[in-house]
């Protein structure tokens, strides 16, 4: 569940609902304070980007004190990362939003799959993909390609 919520909260930082621009004073003390950060530069920030933020803080306030540590200890990890990774992330983010509904089905499938493996077989699984050689990378996704046309 958690997980869900911080890629909810990683989408409303994405994406961007259509919606009225909003002055720094309208906003409420708590909306202010939460995002503090802006206040310079709200007037400045798009109608767009202001709903996307607004989305946000709505979430935030929603969540349980547990929650929130789990988002900020993610946020952090995030921030840690180099420029160059982001960018990775953001760019097969993308990636996945442009599949289709059964593609995207079929990933949080493998991936479900995948988080219900022992720790042990998460380490083999992906020890054994770093180890593989382009070509049977290549060969290892061809067959997974045909496995779901087949289906």
């Amino acid at each position: 569940m958690i997980k869900r919520l911080t890629l909810a909260l990683l989408l409303a930082w994405i994406t961007l609902p259509v919606g009225a621009s909003s002055t720094w004073d309208s906003l409420s003390s708590e909306e202010q304070k939460i995002l503090a950060p802006y206040a310079k530069r709200w007037e400045g920030l798009s109608a767009d980007q202001q709903q996307k933020l607004l989305k946000g803080v709505d979430r935030w306030q929603q969540m349980t004190p547990q929650e929130r540590r789990f988002v900020r200890q993610r946020f952090q990890r995030w921030k840690s990362l180099p420029p160059e990774r982001r960018q990775q992330i953001r760019e097969r983010f993308k990636k996945y939003l442009a599949m289709s509904p059964q593609e995207r089905a079929e990933i949080r499938k493998k991936y479900r799959w995948f988080r219900n493996q022992t720790p042990e077989r998460r380490r083999e699984l992906r020890q054994r993909w770093r180890n593989a050689t382009p070509q049977q990378k290549r060969e290892f996704l061809r067959r997974q390609r045909e496995r779901r046309n087949q289906n």
